[in-house]
C-alpha cells in the first residue's frame, strides 16, 4: 500500500503488516482529469501548479498532520493506474483501505462554508445532502466503510460527522440510521444487512465507467472478482451477483423488481394484430436501480436449501406456488425465504412462468411485481423456522427444485408450428389445408409463413355434412386461445372457398365477397370482439364442436397443440342443425 507522507507530500510504500495510522480522503473526481494529481505526477514541481494540489492534496496533507496522522491516502495519487494488476488489487482492496483508515475526510467541493452570507443554516444539512458525491458509484463504499468520517466544505471548514449528520444521511441514501452512527471498523455491520438491502443503497447512483457500477460494490459484498472493462454494466452486474451466489445463502439477491422501460413490445413480429409482450428475464438482475423497492427486505431465520448457478440457469428449491393457491394472482410464484421487515403476513414470492420446452420444472422470471404470500395460507411451515417437527406436513403447494433458466424465450413468438394433437373417435379427418404442410404421420403442419391459413375438415360418423375447423392467419398475439379458432357447417360457399385454398392462401379478386371485418359476438360466444376470416364472414361458430389451443413443444421447438372435441349433450342449435342436415 502507498501512503502519502503528509509533511512531504512523497509516496512511501508499505507491505501489508507494516502500515502505519493514516487518514484518508474521499471526494468525487474532477471532469477534466489534468485538473488531479496523479500517481505520476508526485514528486515534480508541476504537480504543485494543478487545480487538485491546492483545493484537496495539500489540504488533506494539513488535516491529517493536524489530527495527528503522517499519513494519508489519496485515490488519484497513490495508485499507478498504468497498471492493470495494481487497480485491480487496489480495487479489490478499497473497501478494507477505507475500513481500517483511523479518520476519513470527505472533501465536497461542491458545498459552500458555513460562514457564506448566502448561506441559510435552517437548510444548510441539506445542501450537504444534496452534494454529487451522493450520487456517485464508488462513494458509496466510503460513505459506509470508514469509522470515523468528517465532512469538509469547498474552503475546508468543517460540516460536521457522519453520526451527526445520520438522520439527513440516511433519508437520502436511504441506509440504516445505526450503519451511519457506528465508530467501530467492523465489517459486520455492512455485511449484517441483507443483499437486497445493501443493493438498494446503490440505487440511482452513477459511475463514468458502465461497468463500474459493479465493480464500485465489490466490497459492500465481501467478494472480489476480475475487472474487464469493456464487457459493459449488465455483464459486470450479472458477474457481481454470481459471485454473491457463490458465498451467501440470502435469497433476497432474487427479491428485484425489473424496470418498466422492459415492458417492452416484441420486436420482429410480422402480425399486424400483435400486441405488447411482457419480456421474460433470467434469474439476475440487470442493474442496482431494479432493487429500488428493497431496502426494508430482510431474510427470514434459518438455514436455507443450496443453490448454484450453473450454463442453464439457476438451480434452486423453492416453494412453488399455482395461481389456483391465490385468487387474483395470475402465473405461478416461487416463495423466498424473505419478507419485508416488521411485515409478519408472509413471505415475499416472485413471478414465475413455466418453460416446459426448455425442461422438466424449468421455469422463466415474469416482469410483474413481487408479492407478500399469507403465511396462513401455506401448510408447508418449515419455511418458518417456527413449530416442532411433528407440527409440519407435507401439503399443496410443495418445495420443489427448479431451474430459472438464464435465458428463456417466449414460444408462440417464435414459429406458427401445429400439432393436431386430438379429435374425437366419431370423427374423421378428410383433409388438411393446406396439404404440403400436412404430415399425417405426425399429425404436424409445420410452416414459418405467418399469413398461411389453416383448415381441417372433419366428418362425423353419425352426421352431415362435414364441419371445418378454421385458424386466423396468426397466432402471433398475446396468448393462443379459442378466439383464434372458428368452426363453420359445411356449405357450398365454404366447399367453393376451400378450393381455392390449396396454398394456405385465398385471393380476395376470385370471390365474390367483402373484405374480412370485425364481428362483434354474443357474450356466450366468445365474451370478446374477434377478428374473423372475411369469407366466413356470415358464418357462426358451430355450437356442439369444441376446440382448444394451447402451447406446447415437441423435441424442445415450440408448437400449438390443437384438441377438437365434441360436447356431451349438444345444446338445441347443435340438434338442430343435425335434424336438418
Amino acid at each position: 500500500m502507498r501512503l502519502l507522507r503528509a509533511e512531504t507530500i512523497e509516496l512511501v510504500q508499505f507491505t501489508p503488516n507494516q502500515i502505519p495510522p493514516y487518514a484518508i480522503l474521499s471526494h468525487t473526481w474532477s471532469s477534466n482529469l489534468d485538473d488531479e494529481v496523479l500517481f505520476a505526477d508526485i514528486g515534480k514541481e508541476e504537480a504543485k501548479r494543478k487545480p487538485a494540489y491546492q483545493l484537496k492534496v495539500a489540504p488533506a496533507c494539513f488535516k491529517a498532520l493536524k489530527h495527528g496522522f503522517n499519513y494519508v491516502w489519496i485515490d488519484t495519487c497513490c495508485i499507478d493506474k498504468s497498471s492493470s494488476a495494481e487497480l485491480q488489487e487496489a480495487i479489490n482492496s478499497m473497501f478494507k483501505w477505507y475500513m481500517h483508515s483511523s479518520i476519513c475526510f470527505v472533501y465536497l467541493e461542491d458545498v459552500p462554508s458555513k460562514t457564506d452570507e448566502a448561506t441559510d443554516s435552517e437548510i444548510f444539512e441539506d445542501l450537504i445532502i444534496e452534494s454529487r458525491w451522493f450520487t456517485r458509484g464508488w462513494t458509496l463504499q466510503e460513505l459506509v466503510a470508514p469509522c470515523n468520517l468528517i465532512f469538509y466544505s469547498k474552503s475546508w471548514d468543517d460540516l460536521g460527522t457522519r453520526a451527526s449528520l445520520a438522520s439527513s444521511i440516511s433519508k437520502k441514501t436511504k441506509i440504516d440510521k445505526w450503519i451511519l452512527d457506528n465508530t467501530r471498523p467492523d465489517a459486520n455491520r455492512v455485511h449484517s444487512r441483507s443483499v437486497a438491502n445493501r443493493m438498494s443503497w446503490a440505487v440511482f447512483r452513477e459511475t463514468t465507467r458502465p461497468e463500474d457500477i459493479a465493480y464500485c460494490l465489490m466490497g459492500i459484498f465481501d467478494v472480489n472478482m476480475p475487472l474487464l472493462y469493456g464487457e459493459g454494466n449488465e455483464k459486470a452486474f450479472h458477474r457481481l451477483q454470481e459471485e454473491i451466489f457463490k458465498n451467501s445463502d440470502d435469497q433476497s439477491l432474487l427479491a428485484w423488481t425489473a424496470l418498466p422501460s422492459d415492458n417492452v413490445r416484441t420486436k420482429g413480429l410480422r402480425c399486424p394484430g400483435a400486441k405488447h409482450r411482457i419480456e421474460l428475464r433470467g434469474p439476475l438482475a440487470k442493474h442496482p436501480n431494479e432493487f429500488r423497492n428493497a431496502s426494508h427486505i430482510v431474510p427470514l431465520p434459518g438455514v436455507p436449501d443450496t443453490y448454484f448457478l450453473t450454463s442453464s440457469g439457476l438451480r434452486i428449491e423453492l416453494l412453488v406456488v399455482p395461481s389456483n393457491c391465490l385468487p387474483f394472482q395470475p402465473g405461478v410464484w416461487g416463495v423466498l425465504r424473505c419478507h419485508y421487515e416488521k411485515d409478519f403476513t408472509g413471505p415475499l414470492a416472485i413471478p414465475l412462468e413455466p418453460q416446459p420446452w426448455q425442461g422438466n420444472q424449468v421455469y422463466a422470471r415474469r416482469l410483474a411485481d413481487l408479492i407478500t404470500i399469507d403465511r396462513s395460507k401455506l401448510t408447508n411451515l418449515d419455511i418458518f423456522q417456527n413449530g416442532p417437527f411433528v407440527s409440519q406436513r407435507q401439503a399443496h403447494p410443495q418445495k420443489q427444485a427448479i431451474i430459472i433458466h438464464r435465458n428463456p424465450r417466449r414460444l408462440n413468438a417464435e414459429c406458427e408450428h401445429l400439432h393436431l394433437e386430438s379429435w374425437p373417435t366419431e370423427c374423421t379427418l378428410i383433409r388438411a389445408i393446406p396439404e404440403k404442410l400436412w404430415n399425417p404421420l405426425s399429425r404436424i403442419m409445420i410452416t414459418d409463413n405467418y399469413a398461411v391459413t389453416r383448415v381441417f375438415v372433419f366428418e362425423h360418423v353419425d352426421y352431415s355434412p362435414p364441419f371445418v375447423v378454421v385458424f386466423k392467419s396468426s397466432f402471433r398475439d398475446d396468448e393462443p386461445n379459442l378466439r383464434k379458432i372458428r368452426i363453420f357447417k359445411m356449405d357450398s360457399d365454404i366447399i367453393s372457398s376451400l378450393r381455392l385454398l390449396g396454398d394456405g392462401h385465398l385471393d380476395a379478386e376470385h370471390l365474390d365477397l367483402e373484405p374480412w371485418t370485425n364481428i362483434q359476438l354474443s357474450e356466450d360466444d366468445c365474451k370478446d370482439q374477434v377478428d374473423t376470416m372475411w369469407w366466413f364472414r356470415s358464418k357462426g361458430l358451430q355450437p356442439g364442436v369444441r376446440a382448444a389451443l394451447r402451447e406446447g413443444h415437441i423435441m424442445g421447438e415450440p408448437f400449438f397443440m390443437l384438441n377438437i372435441g365434441m360436447t356431451t349433450s349438444p345444446p338445441a342449435p347443435f340438434n338442430d342443425f343435425i335434424e336438418s342436415s
